[in-house]
């Protein structure tokens, strides 16, 4: 594979990532919804609105409703703001994994070209 080629697939593949983590979009189509599981970035996304926020502050305060926690805002509906620990173990999972991976995937080629 040429450099061109790799860094072209790197993009494509971090462009998807990013868009099914869930920062931009997030309300992705049904046949796309399995790649946030293996996106970085769904997991870190997350981990950040857990270090960030907790849910029992409060937002809009004014309304006259009076004030409400920051777990029932429609922006952290599908982000349950208590813990944190599973989005680490998966990140350093996930960085195990494609390390493997990538060193498998090295070794297959080099093996390859010398033959």
């Amino acid at each position: 594979m040429s450099i061109r080629r790799a860094g072209m697939m790197a993009s494509l593949v971090l462009m998807l990532f990013l868009l099914t983590g869930g920062y931009y979009v997030q309300h992705i189509p049904k046949f796309m919804q399995w790649l946030k599981y293996v996106s970085f970035m769904y997991y870190g996304f997350r981990l950040l609105l857990k270090v960030q926020y907790t849910g029992d502050e409060l937002y809009e305060c004014e309304s006259r409703g009076g004030c409400r926690t920051l777990q029932t805002s429609p922006s952290f509906d599908t982000v349950n703001l208590k813990g944190g620990l599973k989005e680490v173990w998966v990140l350093m999972a996930m960085a195990v994994a494609y390390r493997i991976c990538a060193y498998i995937c090295l070794r297959r080629k080099i093996n390859i070209c010398h033959l």
